[in-house]
């Protein structure tokens, strides 16, 4: 219901950026952008301060850097994607060594071999013509169709824009786009915790948001919470959540002892972030008894409880 009221107030006073979104990503009705709405807010409720994350979003998102990054880890995707044709490439080419495919072949094998830039990556594709299989050969014609339909989707997929240049407009351009999604999930929140705050009703997460804000108000609170704990302790620090790292570095005064193993990461559907851990791993100093670092990792590569043979 509260997000139908956010819409049709939306859709009466003829809000000209929201009915510039919807006509730009919806069809015959709005129903499935709602449902995208209320899945992002979902997500969204599990930071510490949703509020503070959605007011700097377009802040921190758009900077150049940022996007300049992005950019670059889709470049690096798109190579990683070149290398997953040298499997079917080898095998249509060791059926095809001495015809034209073949020497197409031997060539698109040497390309994909290479790291390339985006646009070297664009003209390659633009410009790609696969060789027919012999006559006769039901075998090899049939890998070359099945190769040349995932050549296909590979550009399809990848290689929509000119250069990079095109795609980072592309990516600005959907900065008033987000900036009406994000006033919607305002609004959404602003309504659900009214209600909630009017009808004395919470759930769990509400709690745990209480307890965030109550430690950040009253220093007296968070000292005394933060000084009954000599030592923190906490296991399985993979499967720990954003609220509970954001709770941990309010009380934690140095104090703090993790140990988790990225590899037993098993509840994300309760709201696990492995990445917490990723970061502090990939960040961390190597322990040194003799370093002073505050952030310093063990890594516990002996294993003292299994038999040998288990191992092997």
């Amino acid at each position: 219901e509260i997000i139908n009221d956010i819409f049709t107030k939306h859709y009466t006073k003829e809000t000209p950026d929201f009915l510039d979104l919807l006509n730009k990503f919806t069809f015959k009705d709005d129903n499935e952008f709602k449902d995208s709405i209320l899945k992002i807010a979902e997500k969204i409720e599990l930071k510490p301060n949703k509020e503070k994350f959605l007011y700097s979003y377009l802040d921190n998102y758009y900077k150049d850097e940022n996007i300049d990054s992005y950019i670059k880890i889709y470049v690096e995707e798109c190579n990683e994607r070149l290398k997953d044709f040298k499997l079917s490439a080898d095998d249509l080419y060791t059926l095809t060594p001495d015809s034209k495919l073949g020497e197409f072949l031997s060539e698109f094998l040497d390309f994909i071999n290479l790291e390339h830039s985006y646009e070297e990556i664009v003209a390659y594709f633009t410009t790609l013509k696969i060789p027919s299989a012999p006559r006769g050969d039901d075998e090899s014609q049939e890998l070359r169709k099945k190769f040349k339909d995932d050549v296909d989707k590979f550009a399809s997929d990848f290689l929509k824009f000119d250069n990079l240049e095109v795609i980072k407009e592309s990516l600005m351009q959907t900065k008033s786009y987000v900036s009406v999604i994000i006033n919607i999930l305002l609004e959404f929140f602003n309504c659900v915790k009214e209600y909630k705050m009017k009808n004395n009703v919470f759930e769990f997460n509400d709690i745990s948001m209480f307890l965030l804000q109550l430690l950040e108000d009253d220093s007296e609170v968070l000292n005394e919470v933060s000084n009954s704990f000599d030592e923190i302790l906490l296991d399985e620090y993979q499967d720990t959540s954003d609220i509970q790292e954001a709770f941990i570095s309010l009380i934690g005064r140095n104090n703090v002892y993790m140990v988790g193993d990225i590899k037993q990461s098993i509840y994300r559907f309760r709201n696990a972030n492995p990445d917490l851990f990723t970061y502090k791993y990939n960040n961390f100093s190597d322990y040194d008894e003799k370093n002073d670092e505050i952030c310093q990792k063990i890594d516990l590569s002996e294993n003292y409880r299994t038999r040998e043979e288990t191992l092997m």
